[in-house]
């Protein structure tokens, strides 16, 4: 800063000194020897910018080392030095290698943590009781993710103005109308809501139609429905639909979570009370997971990443539970999730069951 002062300084002495000695008659010349001044001006300036740079290297070059060797450090003629240098750097890499190593852990814990969570929810949507607790979107949703697993393009209807229709379903370029029935079991379906449902296959031209439900059917709407081509899932069906979609593959009661320091995997049985176990190197490793908190959702055709495409898991952050890209920390794509709760620890109360006609 000093420097570029001078210069400027230096410069407007020279145009002041020329002013003074050359008539302005003569501007071209004194605006010729001016222009040629003040390049050798800044030549002479970036000149001495080098010289004062080189002087400050050869300085640090020479300088002292701690243990008094004359450029023991920046020339590399001290051996302690040498050695001191080599030992940081190898603390520097090890750092860097256990934080990429606890970053990976993290994100391996997360995935494990969605999957057990995603496994759960096909295991416990095989038991009508969980059914029956499920709010009317949920269980629309659950039917949905059943029949996608099935080969099906599923749409969810919006929860008003769905005409009949909660799903609208595509297959061999055959459209399937479904409507959802989340009754108590002792709540039959009469002809009725059939011959409505019947009227919006009718009206928007689909090939096909499927009431399913929790409860079952009178005989008048079976009948109904034998006339004219709309087929029938009451509970018991449902139940084995589900069992076909989401096949049992281990044991509903108990999950896997991984150690957070040492990745070790350890399982946890989700009837006991027991909150913490140790794992094969001796850490303690929390139970974060309950029956209470798992939701439909999971299982409701987790979306891809927007990024990279890849498939996305559920992360539960210090803002809170959110959709993370199974890329990272190579893609940071996130999507919010829309129910808070699923991974919070807390208890849901129970929901009732609807036993009125409205849309269920």
């Amino acid at each position: 800063m000093k420097g570029l002062i001078g210069y400027l300084w230096m410069w407007w002495l020279i145009g002041f000194v020329l002013n003074k000695l050359i008539e302005p008659k003569s501007h071209i010349a004194f605006w010729s020897i001016y222009a040629l001044s003040s390049v050798g001006v800044i030549y002479l300036f970036f000149q001495f910018a080098k010289l004062m740079t080189w002087r400050d290297e050869r300085r640090k070059r020479r300088e002292r080392c701690p243990h008094g060797i004359e450029g023991g450090r920046a020339q590399s003629k001290c051996e302690v030095c040498k050695a001191e240098e080599a030992e940081n750097r190898g603390k520097t890499e090890e750092k860097s290698r256990r934080a990429e190593a606890i970053r990976k852990i993290e994100s391996d814990a997360q995935t494990l943590r969605f999957n057990e969570h995603v496994r759960l929810c096909k295991l416990r949507i095989h038991e009508l009781d969980y059914l029956l607790s499920l709010p009317p979107d949920e269980f629309e949703g659950a039917v949905a993710a059943m029949y996608r697993s099935f080969g099906f393009a599923v749409k969810q209807t919006p929860a008003s103005n769905d005409f009949g229709r909660d799903l609208i379903m595509v297959k061999d370029g055959k459209t399937t109308f479904v409507e959802c029935k989340r009754y108590a079991r002792d709540k039959l379906i009469g002809r009725p809501a059939l011959q409505k449902f019947y009227a919006a296959i009718a009206t928007m031209k689909a090939q096909a139609g499927v009431v399913v439900t929790t409860s079952g059917f009178a005989s008048t709407a079976e009948k109904f429905a034998s006339e004219n081509g709309i087929e029938l899932v009451d509970g018991p069906k449902l139940v084995e639909l589900m069992a076909r979609a989401f096949p049992k593959t281990a044991e509903a009661d108990s999950y896997r979570t991984m150690c957070r320091k040492c990745a070790d995997v350890v399982t946890f049985d989700l009837k006991s009370e027991v909150v913490e176990l140790i794992c094969r190197n001796g850490h303690g490793v929390t139970k974060d997971l309950s029956e209470d908190l798992l939701s439909v959702k999971l299982i409701d055709e987790s979306p891809r990443c927007s990024r990279c495409g890849r498939s996305m898991r559920l992360v539960n952050g210090g803002r809170g539970t959110f959709w993370g890209c199974t890329g990272y920390p190579a893609c940071r794509c996130t999507k919010s999730f829309g129910i808070n709760s699923v991974m919070a620890p807390t208890v849901a109360a129970p929901r009732a069951v609807a036993t009125s006609p409205n849309k269920d």
